[in-house]
């Protein structure tokens, strides 16, 4: 699947399922409340569990979110490992759905070379979570992935198998690790 088709499927409002370097995910763009509403019945996911936000770079990072200069170093020398990092939120910016009602957000940035170039073509991030229903286990292969969620996504995109564990999740205001 080329990147310029994939995008005007989520430009559209469109859901995909798609490799990142660790797991599965399922996304859309950050600025389709429907459809990230569609993402969380999709995978049964109660609305008090918030979604991640995929960023381009650090630029776009700042553009939702607000940055210590100890958070941004710490962030800058981590960005090509797969981290999850929990940051402030900017107001107004950040669908009360995706950070459940929070004034943080989760944020990740692409590891692989597919959604480097999706979000550089997008140019906005992309709501990111396992692609699976909630509580089952994460799909680190596209065969694993249930069908009841296939089903329902405007575009499935097969990947390599990979490593079957979820980024590790730091919260950058208190440098506590919540997922190993």
């Amino acid at each position: 699947m080329r990147i310029q088709e994939t995008a005007k499927i989520l430009n559209k409002g469109g859901i995909i399922v798609y490799p990142t370097d660790t797991i599965y995910g399922i996304g859309c763009l950050l600025c389709f409340s429907k459809s990230i509403k569609k993402i969380f019945r999709i995978k049964k996911r109660p609305k008090n569990k918030p979604v991640l936000i995929m960023v381009r770079d650090i630029e776009m990072l700042k553009e939702y979110a607000v940055l210590s200069r100890r958070e941004e170093k710490i962030v800058l020398g981590n960005i090509k490992k797969p981290i999850s990092f929990i940051v402030k939120a900017k107001k107004g910016k950040i669908p009360e759905i995706v950070n459940a009602k929070g004034d943080t957000v989760g944020i990740r940035f692409p590891n692989t070379i597919f959604l480097k170039k999706l979000i550089k073509e997008i140019k906005y991030p992309l709501i990111t979570t396992s692609a699976n229903i909630s509580g089952k286990p994460f799909p680190k292969r596209f065969k694993d992935i249930d069908k009841e969620i296939l089903d329902k996504v405007e575009l499935g995109i097969k990947g390599k198998n990979l490593t079957g564990r979820p980024s590790k999740i730091i919260d950058l205001a208190t440098e506590e690790i919540l997922r190993e």
